[in-house]
């Protein structure tokens, strides 16, 4: 018989030892058990020393509030003797009646002693288990913030209207590396329209353009007329708050660190909240600067490495600025291509020298393609029979291929009437008649009327003010409208060639590879799996409670057993 006090035989239990678990958990085990075995036995012996002083079983086994056999046989169990328990204790010493029920009781607080002892075990084993379920909780309920915090980073970087051709003209030595290391799609369709803005907002939201609302370059009010250019609406925080959220704030409130680097839409507050680092452009800014593109790949690094940031949205406007002034097919743009392609071997090779080449996710897109203005047979709506812009209430116009139109009350009908057949390559349509595949209409902004034109053909308002010899924001199933997709990583797969989609799927893409539950979206993630490796993409936030509850029941099992 163990004296009281002492730890009894390891043998019984099948969790380790106390003084083999970690500190933390062997505290609160230890504490469980001290609450739940000294209380107890107290509560055991009083009880049946109050039962065994009356003299009667009946009461004491009434009394202690468990079933017991009689304490005769108890003790023939334990001794190998049949004899009572008074018998037994005469033959120790020869005591009498009393004596021998006070030397059967210290038998009986010894023998409590150890079935407590086993009691408190098998509830040390439960409270083991259970505690160990919980360590399993905490330990996974922290995975996505710690490993993407240290493994699972990406870097998002568009080149404005960047066709998909672009590097079919021009050798691009550091893209077509870029594309044999790991993922090249044939192309990508932007969403419509094509323009910059609305684009890249459908690349940080996963949503078409009538259901995140930016559905212009430009702000505008159309009850008092005015109307802001695209660097003045990058300040505008209700142009861009319309309850879609970019991946920079549902990221940031799921406790990751994100920055922006000149792109569309990081200079608003959605919600009160802002992208955690940025850097704005400033007003008259020289897109094509190489030296500072290549400081801005420096502060990407910075962010990273230093401030230990999971996602950047870096912008570069070209060769978007080339294409507009001197046209897509031109020498100059040529030339930019090659600007750009020694700019992807400098990303990648600072990329290498951070030591962030193994933690990386690098995607390079961007949001349209270009085309190459037709200066014959224009649309001129100011020279258009029968119009006139008195039945007019608010336009935008001038702007590119594109044109919104409010008519004045009771003028709508007449002004659709004339405008609709009044040019071969100009399509008019009431907002409720437009066509659906575009995805546009279908938003308290858009005005009654609306307006595109053919790929090649502008739309000019009052006045002809349009000159460039490159334009995009053409029907997003024009060719020359769609744009590129390279993604490199420990992620993605190597040397794959992937099948065209739409740019509304790249959200879900960077919410797979940051870890992170998605807000609705309008793209699909299936389709962009093909392109990720078998073990790179972990399981989003959303399939945690699966993994937990598995370890709950586990544990509970352990316990019980």
């Amino acid at each position: 018989m163990q004296p009281r006090g002492d730890k009894l035989d390891p043998s019984d239990a099948s969790e380790p030892p106390p003084e083999m678990l970690p500190l933390p958990l062997r505290g609160i085990i230890e504490w469980f058990g001290n609450a739940n075995r000294y209380p107890r036995r107290r509560r055991g012996v009083a009880n049946r020393a109050a039962c065994a002083a009356s003299g009667a079983e009946e009461s004491e086994r009434r009394c202690c509030g468990i079933a017991r056999q009689p304490r005769a046989a108890r003790h023939a169990i334990g001794t190998g003797n049949a004899g009572t328990g008074t018998q037994r204790g005469n033959l120790r010493g020869g005591l009498q009646d009393g004596e021998s029920l006070n030397l059967t009781l210290g038998e009986e607080e010894e023998e409590e002693e150890r079935d407590n002892g086993r009691e408190h075990l098998r509830s040390v084993k439960m409270f083991a288990s259970l505690a160990f379920a919980f360590a399993a909780l905490s330990l996974a309920s922290c995975i996505p913030v710690q490993q993407v915090s240290e493994g699972s980073k990406v870097l998002l970087v568009s080149f404005d209207g960047f066709r998909w051709n672009y590097d079919q003209d021009v050798d691009t030595p550091n893209l077509d590396a870029m594309a044999a290391e790991g993922v090249k799609a044939q192309y990508m369709t932007p969403a419509f329209i094509t323009i910059t803005s609305p684009c890249h907002f459908t690349l940080l939201t996963g949503r078409y353009l009538e259901n995140h609302g930016v559905i212009h370059n430009m702000w505008f009010n159309t009850s008092t007329k005015e109307k802001l250019p695209y660097y003045l609406t990058q300040g505008v925080d209700s142009w861009w708050d319309n309850g879609s959220l970019p991946i920079w704030i549902t990221a940031q409130r799921q406790g990751l660190k994100t920055g922006s680097i000149h792109f569309p839409g990081g200079k608003a507050k959605y919600q009160g909240e802002e992208v955690n680092m940025k850097l704005v452009e400033p007003p008259l800014f020289n897109y094509s600067n190489e030296t500072i593109w290549r400081k801005n790949i420096d502060t990407a690094m910075e962010w990273f490495t230093q401030n230990n940031l999971d996602f950047i949205a870096l912008y570069f406007g070209e060769p978007d600025s080339a294409g507009h002034k001197y046209g897509p097919e031109s020498t100059q743009r040529k030339n930019m291509i090659k600007q750009v392609d020694r700019t992807v071997g400098y990303l990648r090779q600072r990329i290498q020298e951070s030591g962030l080449e193994s933690k990386l996710n690098l995607i390079i897109t961007s949001d349209h393609g270009m085309e190459t203005v037709i200066k014959t047979d224009e649309i001129h709506i100011g020279a258009i029979k029968n119009f006139t812009f008195k039945d007019i209430q608010f336009e935008l116009l001038d702007y590119g291929p594109n044109g919104l139109l409010l008519p004045k009350e009771g003028k709508l009908e007449h002004v659709y009437s004339v405008l609709k057949n009044a040019h071969p390559k100009l399509h008019v349509y009431k907002k409720e008649d437009f066509p659906r595949r575009f995805h546009y209409a279908n938003h308290p902004r858009i005005t009654p009327l609306l307006l595109y034109g053919d790929p090649g053909y502008v739309i000019h308002g009052r006045y002809k003010v349009q000159f460039n010899k490159g334009e995009h924001g053409f029907d997003n199933e024009a060719m020359n409208m769609k744009t590129i997709f390279r993604a490199v990583g420990p992620a993605f797969k190597q040397g794959l060639v992937v099948e065209p989609f739409e740019s509304v799927n790249v959200y879900a893409l960077l919410c797979e590879l940051l870890g992170i539950v998605p807000e609705p979206h309008d793209g699909s993630l299936e389709i962009m799996k093909p392109m990720l490796r078998s073990s790179a993409p972990r399981p989003p936030a959303k399939k945690l409670p699966a993994m937990l509850g598995i370890a709950l029941v586990l544990g509970f099992w352990g316990g019980i057993l």
